[in-house]
């Protein structure tokens, strides 16, 4: 049975703005109604356009605005800009029974989805809409679509109620502006469990076991939170909102296994974490790369390398210089061994929430958790004998692409994250998107000014002007967001067609239209022009949700 890690969806969800419910005063004659004392030459009064759209109409279950859309000839099926979600996707979240009903009765696909692939049945059991629920049970609804995190309506209910599920409803019935309880939501998980099982639900499209396991580990979403190891000198503070920034992270990119060393700033404690690394290493037998678990300890202790020592001392000089937030954090591969690893140098931002640096160690997190988004789209494996593969670096690195958009896309999202967060009351007083775009600029002119003459698709991380990659890089990333008006085509298109085409130029060129060569031409003269035509790639922010668009 699987154990599903709620918190590994519920940012997917995106509603309408939350308002009054509110129906139209006009009156609405049906079609079929005799219309008397009409001359001929004269023309029956058209329905007038309702007065709400008919997404708020579907949220607030306003069921004459629907059925004034109906005579409208509103697209019941439109997609709102927010995660494509439907009308009846909308209803289902919001418990609008009636809303649900009255767009079914019209010809709505009951089965119909938003670009993560969730249903109006994947959302109203989430939200404990126990009515909602049967009625689309009833009506056909197929509880085995897999949405885009490779879960189901069924995997909601196939295990036990726990803490995790409640903090994940009441942390989100806000965010998104549904009105819900959370423990009438945890009342309603037996009744829907006993809906969903009542008959038979069979679904072609359903992913089997054998199918995902054809996947290397690291490419899979699992059920379980993050495997966090953290130096025994860090505060408890810093490891309980560690721990909740990685799964705010894990619920907006994806839940995927991962192991995470977190350094702190005692030299003892930097040795007993790098034991506990080995010792792992050695219990699941993979001291591939070591003679035995001594020069395990051996290697990641080394003072010449870019391993704890380096962490620990990143975290020595962030307490004496007084910086508000961890100088170090890496995505450090670890795929061959079937997770994403990451070493954190001491995240002093997380001593509290009031911390100067809390928002930005939260929101950065958010940015390694981006590179396994990026590398969990990537099959870099060959000759699999057993539990282990040979790995194929230069492949990794090729469809990884440059260095400026591995880590200026990173970028890119990190902030659109921030501000959605901000947005949903997660976070408070995060610098606007303008702001952080203008600081970024300046400092990737002055970056560049290291590298005359070089083009930001030959930054590399040893180059002077390295930094460039992720400054200028978020400007690069904005550009191609901007040129297809998406600002999440990086998450929803980009990265999914390179998984299916394992070809970086090809998945290039049929998201944005043209090739790398002729991007990398214009960006490069783009860049330099005046702020006011550079300025138009910053995606704006939607008040209430801090989801980004562009108008």
């Amino acid at each position: 049975m699987k154990k599903v890690y709620i918190l590994s969806f519920l940012l997917l969800f995106s509603f309408c703005s939350s308002g009054e419910s509110s129906s139209s005063s006009d009156e609405i004659v049906s079609s079929d109604e005799i219309v008397s004392d009409i001359q001929p030459e004269e023309s029956v009064e058209t329905v007038p356009e309702p007065d709400i759209d008919i997404w708020e109409a579907a949220k607030n279950g306003d069921i004459q605005a629907i059925k004034q859309h109906i005579l409208f000839g509103t697209d019941l099926s439109a997609k709102h800009s927010n995660r494509d979600n439907t009308p009846l996707i909308i209803a289902a979240c919001n418990g609008q029974y009636e809303a649900v009903k009255t767009l079914l009765d019209a010809g709505v696909d009951i089965n119909e989805r938003n670009v993560e692939d969730v249903t109006a049945q994947f959302c109203a059991v989430f939200f404990g809409r126990t009515d909602v629920v049967q009625l689309l049970k009833d009506e056909g609804a197929d509880p085995n679509i897999m949405m885009n995190l490779d879960l189901t309506a069924m995997d909601l209910v196939s295990v036990e109620w726990d803490t995790t599920r409640s903090q994940a409803v009441g942390l989100y019935k806000m965010t998104y502006g549904v009105k819900v309880d959370k423990d009438e939501v945890e009342a309603a998980h037996p009744l829907i469990m006993e809906i969903l099982n009542s008959g038979p639900s069979v679904s072609a499209e359903a992913t089997t076991d054998s199918e995902s396991s054809s996947l290397p580990a690291h490419m899979t979403i699992i059920y379980e939170p993050a495997k966090i190891y953290f130096a025994s000198d860090l505060s408890s503070n810093v490891q309980e909102n560690f721990k909740y920034g990685v799964a705010l992270a894990q619920e907006r990119f994806g839940n995927y296994p991962t192991q995470i060393m977190v350094v702190g700033t005692d030299r003892d404690a930097m040795l007993d974490l790098a034991n506990t690394y080995c010792t792992l290493k050695e219990e699941a037998d993979q001291l591939w790369y070591f003679k035995d678990k001594d020069e395990c300890i051996m290697v990641k202790t080394r003072e010449d390398g870019h391993d704890f020592p380096h962490y620990l001392r990143v975290g020595l000089e962030t307490i004496e210089k007084n910086y508000p937030n961890s100088g170090a954090k890496g995505h450090n591969g670890g795929l061959e061994y079937g997770h994403h690893e990451f070493t954190w140098a001491y995240p002093v931002g997380l001593e509290s929430t009031s911390a100067e640096g809390y928002n930005s160690e939260i929101i950065a997190i958010s940015h390694e958790w981006w590179h396994a988004f990026q590398q969990a789209h990537i099959n870099p494996f060959y000759n699999c004998d057993g539990n282990r593969c040979q790995f194929d670096g230069e492949t990794l690195d090729s469809l990884m692409g440059p260095m400026s958009f591995v880590e200026g896309t990173a970028v890119f999202m990190e902030l659109i994250y921030g501000q959605e967060l901000n947005g949903s009351g997660v976070l408070t007083g995060v610098r606007s998107m303008q702001q952080e775009y203008k600081n970024r600029y300046k400092n990737g002119e002055d970056d560049m000014q290291q590298c005359p003459g070089t083009s930001i698709r030959d930054i590399t991380y040893q180059l002077p002007c390295r930094q460039a990659g992720y400054n200028w890089g978020l400007w690069a990333s904005a550009y191609l967001a901007h040129k297809v008006k998406d600002p999440y085509v990086f998450e929803t298109n980009y990265y999914p067609t390179l998984k299916e085409t394992k070809d970086r130029e090809e998945t290039f060129q049929k998201t944005f239209g043209f090739s790398t060569e002729e991007f990398y031409s214009e960006f490069d003269t783009w860049i330099t022009g005046p702020e006011s035509e550079r300025n138009i790639v910053i995606p704006s922010i939607e008040a209430g949700t801090g989801r980004a668009y562009y108008p």
